[in-house]
């Protein structure tokens, strides 16, 4: 009976040691991808205060959006402030969309332009988990006690560590240089600026030439229900504060595959879908692809003359929508008269 005591004992030591660890590594980063991140955020959020009133075109997405659409060029082509809020494909839908939440205001039209990987099943990656931990510990309160208690027994030791890293000179010194560099590498609207194929290393070229057409199509996938209630969610969330929802789809590399009846009946059945919740959408799937020598380095990121062209079409496609920014909405989608 006492070795099972001791046995308790030392379990609840370890346990309370492993919280406490954990707990001491929240709010410092010291993964790249994090840091990457972190600092891309920060672009982004200074761009959505510095038009703090609302009136603004928010795009929403991955780093499809961050590399697809040059929201400096649509503010002077449309004369009304436009921000991108696209960052990384890593991180979850329904992250992406509660940070967005954040910095919303009524009059607000965001276009939604989310990669395809977002509407099947969602899943965890290693760098949402260090990002959140590391650069967001607030959002730990949105997220359920059971995520939060596997992400507690799934910590990573880079992570665990960072409570001890943060103390270390050296480790404050790379975090800082990290996030110095990021930020250069956007705009002041949070566009990507380096995407130039001049200065594209040889590595990148090389995954770009060995991309394939994407598994969700390829494959017999179902959209996600999981998916379609985070995204009826947001739209609800929208409507209810006076924020404007319009759909729009991400740049991507045109593929054969992508032109036989079975793929194009999955994209019908998205803008079907999409429409059938009375969210207006923005041109279609076919618009928004490219040839490979439009991409930087994978299937989702442009380079910098194929940015250019897909701005010109998303410019086209939103100066209908974009009238009604300097007057408000209701928030019910956007009005097309």
């Amino acid at each position: 009976m006492k070795y099972f005591g001791f046995v308790v004992c030392g379990w609840l030591v370890s346990a309370l040691l492993l919280v406490a660890v954990f707990s001491g590594s929240l709010g410092f980063s010291s993964s790249a991808n994090a840091l990457n991140i972190g600092a891309w955020y920060d672009v982004k959020e200074a761009a959505m205060a510095s038009h703090p009133d609302g009136g603004r075109l928010v795009l929403i997405g991955g780093s499809s959006g961050l590399y697809g659409v040059r929201t400096a060029d649509v503010e002077t082509a449309l004369g009304v402030p436009s921000v991108n809020f696209s960052v990384h494909a890593g991180l979850p839908l329904r992250y992406l969309l509660d940070r967005a939440k954040r910095h919303l205001r009524p009059g607000d039209l965001v276009v939604l332009a989310p990669e395809y990987e977002y509407y099947h099943p969602s899943f965890e990656t290693d760098i949402y988990v260090d990002f959140v931990l590391g650069e967001d510990p607030g959002f730990l309160n949105v997220i359920s006690r059971s995520e939060k208690f596997r992400w507690l027994m799934g910590a990573q030791s880079d992570s665990l560590l960072n409570g001890v890293k943060r103390w270390i000179p050296s480790s404050i010194d790379y975090a800082e240089t990290v996030r110095k560099h990021s930020r250069e590498k956007l705009n002041t609207h949070g566009d990507i600026a380096v995407n130039d194929l001049k200065d594209r290393p040889a590595a990148r070229a090389k995954a770009l030439n060995a991309v394939e057409d994407l598994v969700s199509f390829r494959a017999s996938l179902t959209y996600s229900a999981e998916a379609w209630s985070e995204l009826e969610a947001f739209l609800k969330w929208c409507q209810e504060h006076q924020v404007s929802l319009l759909v729009a789809f991400p740049p991507t590399v045109q593929f054969a595959v992508y032109d036989t009846p079975e793929v194009k009946a999955r994209f019908a059945e998205l803008v079907a879908k999409w429409k059938s919740l009375g969210v207006t959408v923005a041109g279609d799937p076919a618009s928004a692809m490219y040839p490979k020598s439009s991409f930087y380095d994978t299937v989702y990121h442009l380079n910098s003359d194929g940015m250019s062209e897909n701005t010109r079409r998303f410019i086209d496609l939103i100066r209908p929508y974009a009238s009604g920014l300097s007057r408000g909405t209701k928030g019910d989608g956007v009005d097309e008269n």
